[in-house]
């Protein structure tokens, strides 16, 4: 069965992007840069365990210095 097209534009709840600070410096874009000395495994098994912590869309840039 086919669902109907719904005309009426839906409500989008903007949430206000977040990341650990120990971890992540917010960047002018919008993306995050991982911190200096920090290893990037341990930010992002942060993310996966703190995952509280952290607010952001799926395309988010993260970004690790070379």
């Amino acid at each position: 069965m086919h669902q109907r097209f719904d005309p009426k534009p839906r409500r989008v709840r903007h949430v206000q992007q977040r990341a650990n600070r120990e971890y992540w410096e917010r960047m002018s874009n919008g993306g995050f840069l991982l911190r200096r000395g920090v290893y990037p495994s341990e930010a992002i098994l942060d993310i996966i365990s703190n995952g509280r912590a952290y607010a952001f869309e799926c395309a988010t840039a993260m970004r690790c210095p070379e």
